[in-house]
């Protein structure tokens, strides 16, 4: 909730209220997915997401990560990275997806 509208741009590739990002937080915990994050004492700042593209895991999943505009280029995203590629290998997984638009 605490990213800015731009944060949240960026993350989701469109505009998106406070709602989206409450059911999009509520769902992910029902997901057949793997998340990470990166917490700043009680805060979490950044997070990653692995999820299968098909209801099981197969040789694909899609990626997602978002960290927080005072926390970024400090190598929290490639810390997240690094965990999500290691599931994704103990997964047998050998394809990750990740949409980024061109401004991200």
């Amino acid at each position: 909730m605490r990213l800015s509208r731009e944060e949240r741009h960026l993350r989701f590739g469109h505009s998106v209220s406070d709602g989206f990002v409450k059911k999009y937080a509520n769902r992910a915990l029902n997901w057949n997915g793997i998340i990470y994050g990166y917490f700043d004492g009680h805060h979490i700042r950044g997070v990653a997401e692995l999820r299968p593209l098909e209801m099981d895991w197969t040789d694909e999943a899609e990626v997602a990560f978002s960290v927080e505009h005072n926390y970024q280029d400090h190598g929290i995203c490639t810390e997240l990275m690094g965990r999500v590629i290691r599931a994704a290998r103990n997964r047998h997984i050998a394809h990750l997806y990740m949409s980024c638009l061109a401004e991200n």
